[in-house]
């Protein structure tokens, strides 16, 4: 039987303790970076999400304006009051969910001047028909930008969502290296 000395019992004990050192950080590391990239997949799709409401919100007033037009009846206006105060609260949710991200805050700055354009559009068509009447304000909606503006909308929001989708890959990718 063999003995062995002090040293080398020290020695072993020290390796072994380095060992469990050196596998608790690898863990440690691997999951906060495992938590930091289901954070930011949290984030991208908050982003989504947010992008798709304002879009949402846009098309809920646009349909209470137009029905509105339509029949002349305050009742179907209710779309629009009911969406038309919660736009400017979910640009700013959206800014706050992107701030880091200079693309997508030129995307937000686009989206945005879209949305602000489309909402006093919407707006300045009601007042016509409030002021002038529903056949002004009929003759108005004819003519008018919306179109446009909701297209650029739509535009912006497929914008926001495929960047988010690409770095969406990314952070799944990333989050699949940090389980394995």
């Amino acid at each position: 039987m063999s003995k062995f000395s002090f040293r080398q019992v020290l020695t072993g004990f020290i390796v072994s303790l380095l060992l469990v050192f050196t596998v608790f950080y690898f863990s440690y590391t691997s999951i906060n970076n495992l938590q930091e990239n289901e954070k930011a997949v949290a984030r991208t799709l908050a982003v989504i999400k947010t992008s798709i409401v304002v879009q949402a919100l846009l098309l809920d007033c646009e349909t209470g304006q137009r029905g509105y037009i339509a029949t002349g009846k305050e009742v179907f206006l209710e779309p629009y009051t009911k969406s038309i105060t919660l736009i400017p609260g979910s640009l700013t949710d959206l800014k706050a969910l992107i701030n880091d991200n200079p693309v997508q805050l030129q995307n937000l700055d686009s989206l945005t001047f879209f949305a602000n354009s489309k909402s006093r559009e919407l707006e300045s068509i009601i007042a016509i028909a409030h002021n002038k009447g529903f056949d002004e304000a009929r003759r108005f909606l004819s003519t008018a930008t919306g179109k446009y503006d909701m297209d650029q909308v739509r535009f912006w929001v497929a914008q926001i969502v495929k960047e988010e989708n690409r770095l969406l890959k990314i952070r799944i990718a990333s989050s699949a290296v940090a389980v394995d």
